[in-house]
């Protein structure tokens, strides 16, 4: 089944509706002439709706796209013969190409699209037919024209894989299953309202991570299998800086949209991943308030950091009661469960 580029622009329109085979013609030009902006408006306007179904086919979830285009190039009867019959509809069949590839290009750039997927758009190499299909009387403005079809093709455009979703289905998993080690209920609990929270505008994204390591605070190299938080280096004086402090820090989104959590993963994985999430933010409060805070070599000297202990215990503390923020979940936790 093909549609002209009318009425495929107007099934465009009706939702769910997916792409099929669409066949237009751009006709109009003069004797001898290729250049696109010397067309009548009417027919180089096709170009740009050619150019808006191609690329919002690429955003219509479950149909294949119209990734393949395929050009012609047909002239009018010509006393020169026909070596110039059939160069003049190859050089109409590149114009009309070339001026659709920037216009979907153009498109796709002011859509913010991202990244072309996979394959692109399979542009046929451009043909040209001379006038063996002459479709009008010889000197007839209807011979000199360019066929131009768009054929849906390859596998189905994907669910957009977004955050949100990400967020969604773990919600979903976590109506009827706990977190795979948990056996009193609690750190399920909190990831249950995390992902709530994770599904509104949030404020604050931010959490400490008490697992992590391997970094260098200013001078000092902390090694792998060193948590940041529980290491006793001491940055009194000076304070510890900005671009220092996050190192300790993570964000749930970027968490939520690293490759463990990809659609392809199964459920199991994405549920051990969030509860990895879970017990880096517990640990990060514990450490922080357990270790930074509060530790002392033998004698009783204080071998903390008070500044490091101060602001990443700002970074919890200071917003259990905000519910604009993720760690409002964890008001009331104390580490023991």
């Amino acid at each position: 089944m093909k549609r002209t580029l009318q009425h495929a622009l107007f099934m465009q329109a009706v939702t769910g509706v997916c792409p099929v085979e669409v066949f237009e013609t751009i006709s109009g030009w003069k004797q001898y002439s290729v250049n696109i902006a010397l067309l009548p408006p009417n027919q180089s306007g096709k170009i740009d709706k050619l150019a808006d179904l191609i690329v919002t086919s690429f955003t219509q979830v479950g149909c294949a796209p119209l990734r393949k285009v395929k050009i012609v190039g047909h002239a009018d009867k010509d006393w020169h013969g026909e070596q110039a019959e059939h160069s003049i509809s190859l050089d109409r069949a590149f114009a009309v190409k070339d001026e659709l590839t920037a216009k979907v290009i153009q498109l796709w750039e002011d859509r913010h699209m991202g990244p072309p997927p996979p394959g692109g758009v399979e542009w046929e190499i451009p043909k040209g037919m001379g006038s063996t299909h002459m479709i009008a009387p010889p000197y007839h403005s209807e011979n000199r024209r360019v066929e131009v079809t768009l054929t849906p093709f390859g596998a189905p455009v994907p669910i957009p894989d977004t955050l949100a979703r990400r967020v969604a289905r773990l919600s979903k998993l976590l109506e009827t299953r706990r977190l795979p080690s948990d056996k009193t209920g609690n750190p399920t609990k909190r990831a249950r309202c995390l992902m709530d929270k994770m599904g509104k505008p949030v404020d604050l994204d931010l959490y400490v991570n008490g697992m992590k390591s391997g970094e260098q605070i200013g001078k000092y190299w902390v090694p792998s299998g060193t948590s940041l938080c529980g290491w006793t280096g001491n940055y009194d004086p000076p304070p510890i800086s900005q671009s220092d402090l996050n190192k300790f820090c993570g964000t749930v989104s970027s968490f939520i949209m690293s490759s463990g959590f990809a659609p392809t993963n199964d459920d199991a994985a994405v549920l051990q991943g969030l509860e990895g999430l879970i017990q880096q933010i517990d640990e990060g409060i514990i450490q922080v308030e357990r270790y930074i805070t509060n530790q002392r070599d033998p004698a009783g000297n204080y071998i903390g950091d008070n500044t490091r202990g101060q602001r990443l215990s700002s970074i919890f503390a200071d917003h259990l009661t905000d519910e604009n923020s993720i760690y409002s979940c964890w008001k009331g936790f104390h580490g023991n469960d």
